[in-house]
């Protein structure tokens, strides 16, 4: 819920691919309600976003269970 009260910095802590994510949908909405403001047509959520963020999720899984010092960063605090 640190997203959500504005702590982006908790947020980050807690779960830095939740926060990201969050972030690209509410762009990915963002540009959705402008396209549909302006009349345009068309897909507001891209097939390589899609593939893109399944990319990202499944290597940060990986690497955040990873036992080395920079990936140690990434587990919750």
């Amino acid at each position: 819920m640190k997203l959500l009260d504005g702590d982006v910095a908790g947020a980050l802590a807690m779960n830095a691919a939740v926060t990201l994510i969050a972030l690209v949908f509410s762009g990915v909405i963002a540009a959705g309600v402008w396209q549909e403001w302006k009349g345009g047509s068309g897909r507001v959520f891209p097939s390589w976003l899609a593939w893109s963020l399944t990319g990202f999720v499944v290597a940060f899984g990986l690497v955040r269970n990873l036992p080395w010092w920079p990936f140690t960063l990434l587990v919750p605090q």
